[in-house]
């Protein structure tokens, strides 16, 4: 009897071991796609509904929503218990029940919170009822890929030195996606889609029957359509117009492949080394500067090769028949590299690639695109005329925080003095020339910068103008020229206005106050 116990006991003592140690009994290891349950309470105004997430999903800021409620209680935050569930951090590792956090709202001071689905929020800060936030209040926030266009406030920015702040608000960042090309991400590219609808003009004049803008792409009781497009947040920089026209050569209509030649990279004439010319002081970060000295033809080759680069079907068919040395006249320097002086284009109808703005589309976007806000009758991009101000007048402090003229362009503050030219001698004030960084200043309310001011803007339009010959009154000649828009540091304000049409040309020639915004074709 001893004998056969030991022998049973040992076979249980060694049952016990190999359980210990690890061997297999049948558990089976958790489902990395198991789905967890996250549900949503809240003690004021209603909560969302619950939501099924994956095993390990970091909740953003939609699944973090803020709850509304109109009574004297502020909500601050999703708790897990005693943890706060910050969007971009929090891990759902199980079923999980949130608590909204609510705070007695006060009638002296306001909680400011953000939260963002990239890189770091910054800290919750209290302010006074009736705050207006300052620029360091709204700080930008670093993404790898994207570009920070702002905070909102729901569907509207929260823009410095303008929102004020009258109760607890939670502020969200957003961001745009960058272009990549070949691997590498490019700094201010990303784009915004702009949906496309169909209106009715309507007149640029105020209650009183005066006008208050320049009549526009769209005059009073006018049908129009305009299809849905994505436009560029920023104009086209110098770095990207570099890294896309890298390498390209071009040829003359016939031409034999040894005879092409090296497009200039970076035609500039707003560059560090041309400080004797351009002496503009804290322009930013140099290849973050639009480029400019592009004719209307390069840039039809710039909206090709980067269409290419990202897999696009190019916008446009283009038989060049001139090609001429890059030069800077007043400097009587050169460069290995060539523009396109002339060429025959053609759009490609279907072509999802990118292109210049038709006029219409331009002005669509830098009114807002909403025919029915209040910031469609606005004089500049995203702001109003100065109050007691002609729309026609040079200086205009409704300018200033949107957009870099010549009476603002070296503190971004208007003043009666022109800082890139003397009106009366038409002598050039170096010190004051020059473009400046893209997007330093506040966007409209797509969240596109610099629509009004810093450089004009090509866009595929063509029109004629007739014009005296200067050396003999009684004959006239007709040019051709393409369309351009937005102002720029070296006009005055009435240039910028969202509706003014200015034309530059033939398309061969090239300026040094314009550049590129770009637009692509697409439903979403």
């Amino acid at each position: 009897m001893k004998k056969g116990l030991f022998k049973c006991f040992s076979i249980i003592c060694a049952f016990s071991i190999f359980s210990m140690i690890g061997c297999d009994t049948g558990a089976t290891p958790e489902n990395p796609d198991t789905m967890y349950t996250v549900t949503y309470k809240s003690q004021y105004g209603t909560p969302p509904s619950a939501i099924k997430v994956k095993k390990d999903t970091i909740l953003t800021a939609e699944q973090l929503p803020v709850v509304s409620y109109t009574g004297d209680y502020e909500f601050t935050g999703w708790y897990d218990g005693d943890v706060l569930a910050v969007a971009g951090v929090y891990k759902v590792v199980k079923d999980v029940t949130l608590n909204a956090k609510w705070e007695k709202a006060s009638a002296q001071e306001c909680t400011v919170s953000y939260v963002t689905d990239y890189g770091t929020a910054p800290v919750a800060i209290k302010v006074a009822k009736d705050t207006i936030l300052t620029a360091g209040q709204l700080p930008k926030i670093e993404a790898a890929g994207y570009d920070f266009i702002g905070w909102k406030d729901g569907d509207s920015y929260a823009l410095y030195n303008s929102y004020k702040v009258t109760k607890n608000v939670t502020l969200k960042a957003e961001f745009g996606k960058q272009l990549v090309i070949n691997g590498v991400s490019y700094a201010n590219t990303s784009e915004v889609f702009v949906e496309g609808k169909t209106f009715t003009g309507t007149s640029n004049k105020d209650s009183d029957g005066n006008e208050i803008n320049y009549a526009g792409s769209f005059p009073e009781g006018e049908a129009v359509t305009i299809n849905s497009y994505r436009i560029g947040r920023f104009e086209v920089t110098q770095e990207l117009y570099a890294a896309v026209m890298e390498g390209c050569v071009i040829y003359n209509d016939g031409d034999e492949p040894e005879d092409g030649q090296p497009v200039v990279t970076n035609p500039s004439w707003c560059v560090e080394q041309y400080k004797e010319k351009f002496g503009l002081e804290n322009y930013g970060i140099q290849k973050y500067r639009p480029v400019d000295e592009v004719t209307w033809y390069d840039a039809i080759l710039f909206c090709n090769k980067l269409s290419e680069k990202l897999g696009l079907t190019p916008a446009y068919d283009i038989k060049i028949r001139s090609v001429v040395t890059w030069y800077l006249e007043d400097l009587s320097e050169g460069t290995d590299g060539y523009h396109i002086e002339k060429a025959d284009v053609t759009p490609i109808d279907g072509a999802n690639g990118y292109r210049l703005p038709y006029e219409t589309e331009w002005e669509f976007a830098a009114r807002g695109g909403n025919p029915d806000s209040v910031e469609w009758n606005y004089l500049f991009a995203g702001s109003p005329c100065e109050e007691g101000i002609f729309y026609y007048d040079e200086v205009n402090f409704g300018m200033d925080g949107y957009g870099w003229y010549a009476y603002n362009n070296i503190t971004g503050i208007s003043s009666e003095e022109n800082v890139t030219w003397d009106p009366v001698t038409k002598a050039n004030k170096p010190e004051g020339w020059g473009s400046h960084q893209v997007g330093l200043l506040k966007p409209n309310s797509l969240g596109i910068f610099d629509m009004s001011g810093n450089v004009m803007e090509w866009c595929y339009d063509e029109v004629e103008k007739t014009e005296k010959d200067p050396n003999d009154e009684t004959r006239t000649i007709t040019t051709k020229k393409r369309v351009e828009r937005g102002g720029a540091w070296y006009f005055g304000a009435k240039e910028a206005s969202v509706s003014n049409t200015d034309m530059a040309g033939p398309a061969g020639y090239r300026y040094n106050d314009l550049g590129i915004r770009l637009v692509r074709t697409c439903s979403e």
